[in-house]
């Protein structure tokens, strides 16, 4: 799925997708599947959520997001399903976002060639922001 030139917020769908953001400031939230994600210029936004309806469960999978840069923000939500946790973890030039919520839902974000620095996130409540 490919945006426009303005501002446009892609979905991904339950599968494994690939949503590239435009020169806009786009919204760009993984779903189901392990999603490959590019925002493309302008001052992104990255989405992904681990919820519960409280019939069924739903997270984001194992996606990749390829160019988180400055003035961008990703945010991981979990909706229902207890305390959210999210472990931050360098791997060479990369960093993995690990979330977890609830007992047994577990999803991930890696961050292609970005160092992130204490003081860059904050965790409240059930929400974890990142900005670039």
């Amino acid at each position: 799925m490919v945006a426009g030139e303005s501002g446009d917020l892609l979905f991904g769908g339950s599968g494994d997708d690939s949503l590239i953001g435009g020169s806009g400031a786009d919204q760009l939230f993984g779903d189901d599947g392990n999603d490959v994600i590019t925002g493309g210029s302008g001052a992104d936004h990255f989405q992904f959520d681990l919820y519960s309806n409280g019939v069924d469960t739903f997270d984001f999978g194992s996606d990749v997001v390829t160019d988180f840069e400055v003035g961008d923000t990703l945010e991981i939500k979990g909706w229902g399903l207890g305390d959210l946790s999210v472990s931050v973890t360098q791997s060479g030039a990369d960093t993995l976002l690990t979330a977890e919520a609830g007992t047994s839902h577990e999803s991930s974000v890696l961050l292609e060639d970005v160092l992130v620095s204490p003081g860059e996130w904050d965790l409240s409540g059930d929400t974890f922001t990142l900005w670039g």
